[in-house]
């Protein structure tokens, strides 16, 4: 029976051995090495090991700070109580009661020094890399208005002070608590009644106590500073006013000094512990700190209620145009042009040979609706699938040419049931195959005009199609081994048949040995992987195929854009994707929907589609988070100049940044105090969010030659007409731009819900859509707004779906300028109709 229980224990004990091994073996060892053979691959081992140093490092430093402060106290406080003889009056109880102090040794000491050092480190450990921008923090050069500081203060130190100052404040709580605990009980220094602690045991801990009133009044200087961030004056302002700088401020002063003087009466009083005047002093310095401290609020409420309310605009004023500057900093709106912009009448427009080739390239597809034609007509196999089509500029045939583009990627899920297997999964339908291209200035009934089109890929007008496999794209891709034995499907040859292809690339990471493979196997928990007998010495194992989860695992830190782009050149195709720097802690300035104040697209990463290969360019060296990380991460963020130039010429700027960027405009262009108050010229952004902003091409920057760029119309706050319209550059030097055409206040301008109801009342456009409505369903797309000179011309597509086949076909446009609507099959026929109509109407 005793032989059965040894079994058993030993048993037990080598099951819990053998899971602690794979355990350790699977979280730490496994997952490292896969890491450091992934990083590897990408060229970023320093990267991931200076990752890692980096944050051992500092909760290492961390750690040992405590300790040692710590422990050493701990050692001051034995030296101090082995000074002194054994008190000889102690009774037996309370002798036994501590008899383990006595007993204490070295190793105790330091291991509670351990623990309460963990438990002081643990708040950091999630704000490592915080800790690290508070080391590297660069100056901005920015100075707030308020406190004088500049402004990377409040980005870097403040958070990471304000964590500091509970910590130390507890650290030391706990280390007067523990010192209290062995000078009162320690047997060598056990008094009898009324008497007193040893002069050296006085010192240390009143030391301690001023340490604990320091950080005390360290975190009331931090509060003077937090009031940057109070939402008292929503939502007319951020950031504090007139309340809290003349109430606020000097109470806070108050409180520090008469704190600091509270603190220092008590030392002296323990110290002595006799005088009545010390006495005095402390209760007088407590009392000036607690009316101080408990008046506050009341004293504010009457400041409020009988000097401020009365006079809100006068005494707010300069506290509301200094959050309305914090703001357009904040939001890099600080260099915005404003630019009147008188609409002429309509009988003034004469067509011009210049207004011809800007509407040339207008934009006349809804890209909500180009997904479904791109897929209908270019998908070509199930397999295939257009995720998302984006808007782009080309150089087509010396002409520069505005286009839609969507990239073909792999998707699985079409597959059938009996084709849904292991090899088809990982070894055959591994990629996707090239992009597909067509015109944005497409006319009415006729068929769509592709720049590059077909499997494989195809360019009538001149374009690379070079290395167009897909391997890594915006689908969550599974991985992939490349090349095999097997083949990969990669597309139909004229006749139907499938056609092989071996992946010639050096993504990820090679299986070039059992071992590897092995480790993978365990690492995916799919042993098939290791079991295949179709890979060869050239394979690789190709994961985190889609492009964000593949930067997010490299570079956590950056808020990457939600819409990456793809580009075509002579070396292949390439994924552009945005990434932006934030914070919620710029000074003085408004949150953008609650979450953040502080943002910049600071970084453009480029992403090769074959080889998976990730790189980082520096967009805004004026970013101070952007330089912090560049001191951080030295050799991660290249030179923007480094950027393949093929590449450089389609960096566009982001949409979604430039909507939030307008949506703040909307407010804060109004820096006049008295304006900001009572919101006399508040814009809007359009309800519909496809209408908010549009990708066109114009010539508003320079006269001579066509632009790329992202327009934004504004209305009135509560009105359906438009009040300005904003521009941004995306080319050359004007990238970045911004400019808002202003229109004058007195003259109206319609918007697109106006010109929508213009177009019901007209009776062609009326009867015409109610005629195609017989055919199948017709459609009215977003109505793109088009500054032409000093003229606004308003552009609505039509489309129709047939009953059977439901592709969209682009069957008229409608255009307005005024209250003038016609149609036509292109745009050249309408603007051609709308002058001969202005022009008769001029001449009755």
């Amino acid at each position: 029976m005793k032989n059965w229980q040894r079994w058993l224990r030993l048993s037990i004990y080598a099951i819990v051995l053998l899971g602690l091994l794979y355990l350790g073996f699977n979280f730490l060892f496994l997952n490292f090495l896969v890491e450091y053979w992934w990083f590897q691959s990408l060229g970023y081992t320093t990267y991931f090991f200076l990752r890692l140093v980096y944050r051992e490092l500092v909760l290492t430093g961390l750690l040992i700070a405590f300790f040692t402060i710590f422990f050493v106290n701990f050692r001051i406080a034995l030296s101090v109580a082995r000074r002194f003889p054994e008190t000889p009056q102690v009774s037996p109880e309370r002798r036994d009661l501590f008899r383990h102090l006595r007993e204490a040794s070295t190793t105790m000491y330091a291991l509670i020094s351990l623990v309460l050092a963990i438990s002081l480190v643990i708040p950091f450990y999630p704000r490592w890399r915080e800790l690290l921008l508070y080391i590297y923090t660069p100056p901005t050069g920015i100075i707030d208005d308020t406190f004088g500081v500049d402004v990377s203060y409040y980005l870097f130190e403040l958070p990471i002070d304000l964590l500091i100052q509970r910590e130390l404040f507890l650290e030391f709580s706990f280390l007067l608590l523990f010192m209290l605990v062995i000078y009162r009980f320690h047997p060598r220094l056990l008094l009898g009644k009324g008497e007193d602690l040893p002069l050296p045991a006085k010192i240390h801990l009143i030391i301690l106590l001023l340490f604990i009133f320091t950080v005390e009044a360290w975190g009331i200087i931090l509060d003077r500073h937090a009031l940057q961030y109070i939402e008292t004056h929503q939502p007319v302002f951020s950031g504090p006013g007139f309340v809290e700088m003349w109430v606020d401020v000097p109470l806070i002063w108050l409180q520090y000094l008469s704190f600091m003087a509270t603190a220092a009466a008590f030392a002296v009083l323990i110290y002595r512990r006799k005088g009545l005047t010390w006495v005095m002093v402390f209760s007088g310095c407590f009392l000036f700190f607690w009316t101080a401290h408990y008046f506050s609020p009341i004293l504010k409420q009457q400041v409020q209620t009988y000097l401020v309310d009365p006079n809100e605009l006068r005494r707010q004023g300069p506290y509301i145009e200094s959050s309305v500057l914090a703001t357009l900093v904040a939001y890099d709106l600080d260099g915005v042009e404003i630019l009147p912009f008188p609409v002429a009448q309509p009988g003034e427009f004469v067509l011009t040979e210049d207004i011809m080739n800007q509407v040339r390239n207008i934009p006349v597809w809804d890209r909500e609706i180009l997904d479904n034609v791109f897929e209908q007509l270019q998908g070509i196999r199930p397999y295939y699938d257009f995720i998302d089509v984006d808007v782009d500029r080309y150089d087509i045939r010396g002409r520069y040419q505005q286009v839609y583009l969507g990239a073909r990627e792999i998707t699985q899920e079409q597959l059938s049931i009996a084709a849904n297997n292991w090899p088809n999964r990982h070894l055959q339908y591994t990629h996707g195959l090239g992009v597909a291209m067509a015109d944005a200035a497409q006319a009415g009934e006729e068929p769509m005009r592709w720049f590059i089109e077909n499997i494989p890929p195809e360019s009538a007008a001149g374009l690379p199609v070079n290395r167009p496999a897909i391997y890594y794209g915006t689908a969550d891709y599974p991985y992939a081994v490349v090349p095999n034995n097997l083949g990969e499907i990669t597309a139909s040859d004229g006749e139907g048949m499938t056609t092989t292809y071996h992946y010639q690339g050096n993504g990820d990471i090679p299986l070039n040995g059992t071992l590897r493979r092995l480790f993978l196997a365990l690492y995916t928990g799919d042993l098939n992987l290791f079991y295949t007998t179709r890979t060869n010495d050239s394979s690789r194992f190709l994961f985190r195929r889609n492009i964000q989860e593949r930067i997010q695992k490299i570079t956590p830190f950056f808020l990457l854009d939600e819409d990456p782009y793809i580009v075509t050149t002579e070396k292949g195709l390439f994924w552009i994707q945005d990434a932006y720097t934030t914070s919620d802690r710029y000074p003085n300035a408004d949150p953008y929907e609650g979450t953040i104040n502080y943002i910049r697209n600071s970084v453009k990463i480029v992403v090769d589609a074959y080889n998976g290969s990730v790189k980082y360019y520096l967009s805004d060296p004026d970013d101070p988070i952007i330089r912090a990380y560049q001191r951080m991460f030295p050799g991660l963020i290249r030179p923007l100049d480094e950027m393949a130039p093929e590449i450089r010429k389609h960096l566009r700027y982001p949409r979604w940044l430039f909507e939030i960027q307008m949506g703040i405009y909307a407010r804060y262009h109004q820096t006049n105090a008295e304006t900001f108050y009572r919101q006399e010229d508040a814009w809007e952004l359009l309800r519909n969010p496809s209408a908010r902003t549009n990708y066109l091409t114009l010539r508003l920057f320079e006269n001579d030659r066509n632009e790329f760029m992202i327009l934004c119309p504004f209305r009135p706050a509560g009105r359906d007409n438009l009040r300005a319209l904003a521009a941004v550059g995306c080319d050359g030097d004007n990238y970045g731009r911004i400019r808002i055409y202003s229109f004058p206040v007195g003259q109206q301008v319609f918007g697109p819900s106006q010109i929508n109801a213009l177009a019901d009342q007209n009776t062609d456009v009326a009867r015409n859509l109610s005629l195609w409505s017989r055919a199948g369903t017709v459609q009215r797309g977003r109505v793109i707004i088009l500054p032409l000179g000093n003229h606004i011309l308003y552009i609505q597509p039509v489309y129709l779906s047939s009953q059977g086949v439901r592709i969209p076909e682009l069957k008229r446009l409608i255009l307005s300028m005024g209250q003038n609507v016609v149609m036509d099959a292109t745009l050249e026929g309408g603007l051609r109709k709308l002058e001969r109509r202005l022009g008769g109407r001029q001449g009755e």
